[in-house]
């Protein structure tokens, strides 16, 4: 306030109260960046179904035409063989059609393999995989999944050693994912293991550190307690994975490198057969099973370890 000479006399202060107009627009902008995030969601939501139907679709209609190449493949060797042209001794074996009918065999299958690994990813990515559980005796099981392994590695001038004792308790699990899982590591080791190498499966009863999951983090006392888990190890000679590659190995469509026992690589990726992801279903198979998996690879030899529990 001024006086007619345009003193400064006084001064006059008016407050008020903002708090209610504050909060509001704190609100409004609460609630306007929560429908930009439902927004958000329900778009990431629909791709995903996108995506889900979009594989589940090429699937299908990838498959159904594989499995009739591979029945097409079945009934042209038996009707070339009943003419006797299938291994005809007019032709050196690399030239026979035997030969050829055995690459389209073998890429079918391949790609086969590669749209049962998509389909099954997804659907454990979805939480829809079938677990039907059953008892398992692992002492009687485990020796039957590696029959087939056993005269490949004979032709290969492998050895394949099997270690089971044979008072295992009953393993309470999914067999046909159990039977997956440890199919795909012995696959893997007897495609890189070397002539000559050793290949040694091994299945036993250890006692593991667990803690509980309500466990008092405030208190810190730690109530760890012993859990008793199966544990499937899978060893081979001759090759070992280079550290850096180790952490990748269960990556989508991420195939190992070749090795001699140096780690050197003898091959490109691109020239190994196989998906890619294998390992990756073995992972997320194992995980499903609520178990874990890892890999250590040193002084020649790579070993996969399993563990799972003695119930599901």
């Amino acid at each position: 306030m001024k006086n007619n000479s345009g003193v400064i006399t006084g001064a006059v202060f008016v407050f008020r109260d903002d708090t209610q107009r504050r909060l509001t627009e704190e609100r409004n902008l609460a609630a306007e960046r929560a429908q930009q995030l439902e927004i958000r969601v329900a778009e990431l939501q629909r791709l995903n179904k996108l995506k889900e139907d979009f594989l589940a679709t090429t699937s299908h209609e990838m498959r159904t035409p594989l499995s009739n190449i591979k029945m097409a493949i079945s009934v042209l060797e038996n009707i070339l063989d009943r003419q006797g042209i299938l291994n005809s001794n007019t032709l050196p074996p690399s030239e026979s059609v035997a030969h050829y009918l055995g690459i389209l065999r073998e890429q079918c299958e391949q790609e086969l393999d590669l749209v049962d690994n998509l389909l099954h990813l997804r659907m454990i990515d979805a939480d829809v995989y079938p677990l039907e559980l059953t008892s398992i005796k692992l002492q009687n099981w485990l020796p039957h999944v590696a029959e087939y392994f056993q005269e490949r590695a004979q032709a290969r001038q492998q050895s394949l050693q099997v270690s089971v004792s044979p008072d295992l308790p009953p393993l309470v699990s999914d067999l046909a994912s159990l039977t997956e899982i440890v199919s795909e590591l012995l696959n893997n080791t007897c495609k890189y293991t070397p002539p000559d190498g050793q290949i040694v499966l091994k299945i036993e009863v250890i006692d593991t550190t667990k803690s509980p999951p309500n466990e008092d983090a405030k208190s810190g006392v730690l109530d760890n307690f012993q859990v008793p888990y199966f544990q499937i190890t899978i060893s081979n000679s001759g090759v070992i994975i280079p550290k850096k590659e180790q952490s990748r190995i269960f990556d989508p469509f991420y195939r190992i490198p070749e090795s001699d026992a140096n780690g050197n690589p003898k091959r490109e990726r691109w020239q190994q057969s196989g998906t890619g992801l294998g390992l990756t279903l073995v992972k997320k198979l194992v995980e499903y099973l609520q178990g874990r998996i890892e890999v250590t690879s040193s002084q020649g030899w790579t070993t996969f370890t399993v563990q799972l529990p003695l119930s599901l």
